[in-house]
């Protein structure tokens, strides 16, 4: 249910969105911006359906900026990481813990949504397909590139740390 749910939300409303907006893009050479998350490229423990879901928006993503690129439509996709949203208003994760986590990670976040907002109009002005608005996303996705098994080795930990007994 879980799944379904990240599944419809994360990846088919942008693909549903994407569909219904392309015919009016193809005419004005318009841009599409679809929003994915750090989760696509990162994969972060305790979260795999979000971010196969945030995954799909970036292939998506991907094969369009190929498929449109004759039809003269732009296509980008950011992927953030953690910044002051209302995501907890619908978050669905495996804890309560978990929620609590995550509502500290957005709290504690220098990024609002208007500087994410102004840094994403600056790369799409440089043309730029995928953008990161957040430095630490930035470098993170780098050395991802140049030794992924390094951040496997990272994600890993992180898991074995969510999964070891909390003592008091």
């Amino acid at each position: 249910e879980d799944w379904d749910w990240q599944i419809a939300i994360n990846l088919m409303g942008v693909v549903k969105g994407c569909k219904a907006f392309l015919p009016m893009l193809e005419k004005s050479k318009g841009k599409i911006v679809n929003i994915a998350s750090m989760a696509a490229l990162m994969q972060g423990p305790a979260m795999s359906n979000y971010n196969v879901a945030k995954a799909g928006v970036v292939a998506l993503s991907e094969s369009l900026l190929i498929e449109l690129k004759l039809h003269e439509v732009s296509v980008h996709v950011v992927c953030p990481s953690f910044f002051q949203t209302n995501l907890l208003d619908s978050f669905r994760g495996p804890t309560p813990a978990m929620k609590a986590q995550v509502g500290k990670l957005l709290e504690s976040s220098p990024i609002s949504a208007a500087d994410i907002a102004d840094y994403i109009y600056q790369e799409i002005a440089k043309g730029e397909f995928m953008i990161l608005p957040h430095e630490q996303g930035r470098m993170a996705w780098a050395l991802k590139q140049k030794n992924p098994q390094l951040l496997y080795n990272e994600m890993t930990t992180m898991a074995d740390k969510m999964r070891a007994p909390r003592t008091k």
